[in-house]
């Protein structure tokens, strides 16, 4: 697995956990996730971090951002209720 599908992954895994009421592994995938994108951060290779796709897990459809970094994960985590 390339390091954009595991951090893809995990914010998918983060997502679908809040929403199945499994705040704890959320909370964990969600960490993963946002320590996976730390060392991208001042990459402008859009490729590297461009997902724009929809992921079926968990029993949950989860919609990538477009541009995942560290500021679009983490807002998008506090939005779902994620505590990060």
């Amino acid at each position: 697995m390339t390091p954009k599908e595991k951090r893809e992954q995990f914010f998918a895994q983060a997502i679908a956990h809040q929403k199945n009421g499994e705040y704890e592994d959320a909370r964990l995938c969600a960490g993963q996730c946002l320590g996976l994108l730390e060392p991208i951060e001042g990459s402008k290779e859009l490729e590297e971090v461009a997902a724009g796709q929809v992921v079926r897990l968990n029993g949950q459809t989860i919609c990538l951002p477009d541009y995942l970094h560290s500021r679009t994960a983490l807002q998008r985590f506090r939005a779902e209720g994620i505590k990060v």
